[in-house]
């Protein structure tokens, strides 16, 4: 009768202790055959941990992919994904370092194998928050990078990335905030601010632009949000003063987006909505 044949309380006492070599043997036996199952059998009955020597012995022999089915088997996904690494089958390595639970590891191979979705949950699974988000983001899964950055405690960058998902309401939570001391503090208002006005929310909207600008004068950082500014005050019919806040943007950068078009609407007196009602009041007036 061979030692998988017999349960631990028939074996001998110094047989359980001292057959570590014999059982060894059997399993690379087992293996050579390819009999995995009764290899199975004798691995998760052995009284100590011969993975290591397993693998020692067969290296990346013809015996190594026998070996992967023995640790499947047994329910040994950590080691099976280090033979599988081995092997350079790195499919099987990265699922198996997953199925241990494993997902640094996992994550690693994932990387290497430019799947960096996938290493991005194998990252977020650990509780790796900060290193799952920026890949999260380079797969423009933008919704679970915004989350990541959120429990990592980055909430402009989870601000960020929830505007791209259009999740504006967990973007206004996240951006809010963002305190006057952050760098990138300008950055978040100009985030902000159109997500206000789309909650219409313009006169909170422009408090916030005001805030960010305070005394200064324009400038390359804060530009975007004077020019946000003009565009409110000219979309609630303060005329005047937008085009007195679009003279400013100009003196700095004349071809800053629109904004000489707009100057120059404003400078005629013309606002949103109402170059077409002018147009067509000429028309009527020709009649």
């Amino acid at each position: 009768m061979s030692l998988e044949e017999l349960r631990p309380e028939q074996l001998p006492q110094e047989e359980v202790l001292f057959t570590k070599k014999d059982v060894l043997g059997q399993i690379m036996s087992h293996l050579k055959e390819r009999e995995v199952d009764p290899a199975i059998n004798l691995y998760r009955r052995c009284h100590e941990d011969v993975g290591y020597e397993l693998m020692n012995l067969v290296g990346s022999g013809p015996l190594a992919e026998n070996l992967t089915s023995l640790f499947t088997g047994a329910h040994d996904d950590y080691k099976a994904a280090q033979v599988f690494e081995k092997l350079g089958d790195l499919d099987k390595a990265a699922g198996s370092f997953e199925q241990a639970e494993a997902y640094d590891l996992a994550a690693e191979i994932y990387g290497r194998l430019n799947n960096f979705s996938k290493a991005a949950e194998m990252l977020e699974r650990g509780g790796s928050y900060s290193r799952a988000a920026p890949l999260f983001t380079q797969s423009e899964r933008w919704l679970d990078a915004g989350r990541c950055y959120e429990k990592a405690g980055q909430v402009f960058e989870a601000g960020e990335a929830y505007v791209r998902a259009k999740e504006h309401n967990k973007a206004l939570a996240s951006l809010q905030k963002v305190d006057v001391g952050h760098e990138r503090y300008l950055e978040a208002v100009t985030l902000l601010g159109p997500i206000l006005e789309e909650l219409d929310l313009p006169e909170l909207a422009s408090r916030k632009y005001r805030e960010a600008l305070g005394e200064s004068s324009v400038d390359s950082d804060n530009i975007a949000i004077f020019y946000s500014l003009g565009k409110l005050l000219e979309s609630t019919g303060q005329i005047e003063e937008a085009k007195e806040i679009y003279s400013r943007v100009l003196e700095k950068d004349v071809a800053y987006a629109d904004v000489q078009e707009r100057y120059r609407k404003a400078k005629g007196g013309v606002g949103p909505g109402q170059e077409k009602k002018s147009i067509e009041s000429q028309a009527e007036y020709s009649h």
